[in-house]
């Protein structure tokens, strides 16, 4: 699980397997492409949500189990899933949403998680693994003698 720099749970990863496929956006709306990205992993691993959010669906769509969690700005989307939880129901990054299927994995004879992110406000795919970016800001702190820094920006409650 991923957490800022003050202690709020933000993203986590689904699975921790490696991806086998990555994103490739189509050139147009109905154009060839992979709207999202493959992490390899094995029938009936547990899959986790990214996100905290709301599950908006999850059931079989054309064969395969699919769950969706959106928190007001994007939607994650898992494939092929069996799901644990109910549309309606509110996750937290890291909790447990399913187990992976390996019926419907477009990876067959392998199973891999097919995860997909969509902006809700252009209604476009963007790369699922931006979630799980880590900034590559990097901040040095000034040396202190008397009183740390952390004490100096409030956030000595967070250690």
């Amino acid at each position: 699980r991923y957490r800022d720099v003050t202690g709020v749970q933000t993203c986590a990863l689904p699975i921790s397997h490696p991806m086998v496929a990555a994103f490739d956006p189509p050139g147009c709306d109905y154009c060839a492409g992979h709207r999202g990205v493959d992490l390899g992993t094995f029938a009936s691993d547990p899959v986790r949500s990214a996100i905290a959010g709301t599950v908006r669906y999850a059931a079989d769509l054309a064969g395969r189990g699919v769950v969706v969690v959106d928190d007001g700005f994007r939607r994650v989307t898992y494939e092929p899933v069996s799901a644990s939880v109910r549309a309606g129901s509110r996750v937290a990054a890291g909790d447990l949403i399913g187990l992976m299927e390996l019926t419907g994995s477009h990876c067959y004879p392998d199973a891999c998680l097919h995860l997909g992110l969509i902006d809700d406000a252009t209604e476009e795919y963007r790369d699922p693994m931006t979630l799980f970016a880590t900034s590559a800001e990097v901040r040095l702190l000034p040396l202190w003698t008397d009183e740390p820094i952390w004490s100096e920006l409030g956030l000595a409650a967070f250690l």
